[in-house]
């Protein structure tokens, strides 16, 4: 009966260890995958390749997009005379509709040296841009992330833009296994030949998503042919569980450099 005893009694006490020792290794499991997280998050970080400025103009009176255009090639003499280190340069004219609002445009520079935005003002100034349009000033830099690279070739193009929000808890590290997936499923589409990330100065939260398509009908016969399938209403859930965007906006673009 005595060792009866004893055995019971070390059975008993053998639960109660086994048990506090299963608490505190849920605990640690709990911690090492927050902290897990939290490193994840600052490791998995947007592909970028240059900082983006943008500049808004509107034509002046008498003055038409022919204009604007005329003056491309003399500022493209001006970069490469100046040797003005530029990743990109790029003109957007707003669509209203089907067609191009021939009033406003704007100006997208990449580069890696934010003087490069001195020098390119330099530049507008020495060519007098201000005698066709008058435009503000540069955005503060973003940081641009080329998701998908547009052929090299694509000088002329439509370029859809939306502006987005992550929800609280979400961020561009939650968000990118559904985009590993995304471009995956979508890279065969020639109508959508690029998309970018882009985000503020400073800004985890916000970011616009831009896409590049061939033409109009490229996108409609993208958008028809995307929104048909089962895996676009996935996809649309898995955005819409961690971000929210506003309605698109649409440009006539012109790849200059």
């Amino acid at each position: 009966m005595i060792l009866l005893h004893f055995l019971l009694k070390y059975l008993l006490y053998m639960k109660w260890f086994f048990y506090i020792c299963l608490c505190l290794t849920v605990i640690s499991c709990s911690e090492t995958s927050l902290v897990s997280g939290n490193q994840l998050s600052s490791l998995i970080k947007p592909p970028y390749q240059s900082k983006q400025s943008n500049l808004s103009c509107t034509l002046n009176p008498q003055k038409t997009l022919s204009d604007v255009e005329g003056s491309i090639a003399k500022i493209l003499e001006a970069i490469k005379a100046k040797s003005l280190n530029l990743s990109g340069l790029l003109f957007l004219f707003p669509l209203e509709g089907l067609e191009i609002n021939t009033s406003q445009f704007d100006i997208v520079l990449r580069f890696s040296d934010p003087s490069a935005i001195e020098g390119f003002v330099e530049i507008l100034d020495d060519e007098e841009f201000s005698s066709l349009a008058s435009c503000g000033i540069f955005s503060a830099p973003s940081s641009f992330a080329p998701l998908r690279m547009q052929p090299s070739e694509e000088f002329l193009f439509l370029a859809e833009s939306l502006s987005c929000e992550y929800l609280d808890g979400y961020s561009y590290a939650s968000l990118s296994l559904v985009l590993e997936q995304f471009l995956g499923e979508t890279r065969d589409n020639k109508n959508l030949s690029g998309i970018s990330y882009v985000n503020g100065p400073g800004d985890t939260k916000n970011f616009q998503w831009v896409n590049a398509f061939v033409s109009q009908d490229g996108r409609d016969e993208f958008l028809e042919s995307w929104l048909e399938s089962s895996k676009s209403r996935r996809y649309q859930r898995l955005f819409m569980e961690q971000s929210t965007c506003n309605s698109s906006n649409l440009y006539r673009a012109y790849k200059v450099l």
